[in-house]
C-alpha cells in the first residue's frame, strides 16, 4: 500500500536566514501531516556540519515528527524546484538522493539534499530574495493479511451459461 503527498517550503528574506543562522544550525518547517504521520523540513542556510568545507551548500533534511512508532517508516522522497520538470540542465542545482529511507525509532531524519549556494544564487529559483522547494514524500507499508487477523473467503462460480441467452 502506498500514499504520498507534498509540502511546499517557502523561505522568504533568503538572505537573512543566511546571514543570521550560523554554519551548523538549522531553521525549521511547521510539521506537517502526509501518510498519517508528522513530518517537518530542517532547512541549513550555511551547511550541516561546522566544518568549513560545509559553509557553502545549502542543505534540506526530511524529519519524522514523532518519537514513538512501532513499525519502521519506509518513504521514497524527493526536494525539487516547483515546475522543476520543465527545465532542462546538465546538472541539477538540487542534489536529492534517490531510493527509499527507512525511518527507525533512534533515527528520524533522512539523507540530506543539498545545493551549491553560488549557484543557487544566480539561479532563476531565487527571486525577490526568497524560494520555495517542494518535498514529494510516498510512503510505501507491506500489508500482511495474516497480520490483520482476516480470513479470505472464496466463493466458486458456477461456469457461465451467457451463450444460451443469446
Amino acid at each position: 500500500m502506498t500514499v504520498g503527498g507534498y509540502h511546499l517550503l517557502v523561505v522568504n528574506g533568503y538572505s537573512r536566514t543566511k546571514n543570521n543562522t550560523p554554519n551548523g544550525k538549522c531553521m525549521r518547517s511547521k510539521s506537517f501531516k502526509i501518510g498519517g504521520h508528522r513530518w517537518f523540513i530542517e532547512y541549513y542556510p550555511n551547511g550541516y556540519r561546522q566544518e568549513e568545507e560545509d559553509a557553502g551548500c545549502i542543505f534540506f533534511y526530511l524529519v519524522l515528527d514523532e518519537i514513538n512508532f512501532a513499525d519502521p517508516v519506509t518513504v521514497s522522497y524527493g526536494f525539487s524546484f516547483p515546475g522543476y520538470q520543465t527545465q532542462r540542465q546538465e546538472s541539477p542545482l538540487l542534489v536529492s538522493p534517490s531510493g527509499t529511507h527507512e525511518f527507525v525509532s533512534n533515527n528520524f531524519w533522512s539523507p540530506g539534499c543539498f545545493m551549491d549556494r553560488q549557484r543557487f544564487e544566480k539561479s532563476i529559483h531565487l527571486k525577490n530574495d526568497s524560494f520555495t522547494i517542494t518535498c514529494h514524500v510516498v510512503l510505501t507499508k507491506v500489508v500482511n493479511i495474516g497480520e490483520l487477523g482476516a480470513t479470505m473467503h472464496f466463493v466458486k462460480l458456477p461456469l457461465t451459461d451467457i451463450h444460451q441467452h443469446l
